[in-house]
């Protein structure tokens, strides 16, 4: 049972608070191992930017922790970083600037380790949950990214005709 199955046996608001303290922890931590000065970690962790992300349940504070992690590990211990940094595949943004910047260094170790930690959470996501989740997010995520993209321009006209 995955750590995410077991927070969803749990009361909605315990899964969440611990959630969010799981999250706090490990950004903490690899904040840390990133050599970033403990003072420096502890006025980041209560800024208004992280308690806000910690209010609404979101990823950006270990996204970010993440970030800072790979990005001190690169070029000394390649695999870690392109590893750490593989796993912000889970959010967008970071999945596309990414690569662009490792690519950028040209540090072929970081660059293959980054797509060995991607072919390998594909692989385990198809694995343990199918393969539906990615052909729905390629087929009805550009669908409704289309239509919440035209969505203020559709004004006049009827709110069902979002043309292709």
């Amino acid at each position: 049972m995955s750590l995410f199955a077991a927070l969803s046996l749990l009361p909605l608001a315990a899964g969440f608070h611990l959630f969010n303290l799981a999250s706090l922890a490990a950004a903490a931590f690899l904040l840390w191992r990133s050599n970033v000065p403990p003072w420096c970690i502890a006025l980041g962790l209560i800024s208004p930017a992280v308690i806000w992300n910690l209010y609404l349940g979101q990823l950006g504070l270990l996204c970010g922790a993440l970030l800072i992690f790979g990005l001190s590990r690169i070029e000394n211990q390649p695999w870690l970083g392109g590893l750490a940094l593989s796993l912000l595949a889970l959010k967008p943004p970071y999945a596309l600037l990414v690569p662009i910047a490792v690519l950028a260094r040209r540090n072929w170790t970081a660059v293959a380790a980054g797509a060995l930690g991607l072919t390998m959470q594909i692989g385990l996501s198809c694995l343990f949950i199918h393969a539906s989740p990615w052909s729905s997010y390629l087929s009805d995520g550009r669908e409704a990214m289309h239509r919440l993209l035209v969505a203020p321009f559709i004004y006049g006209r009827g709110h069902d005709s979002y043309e292709y």
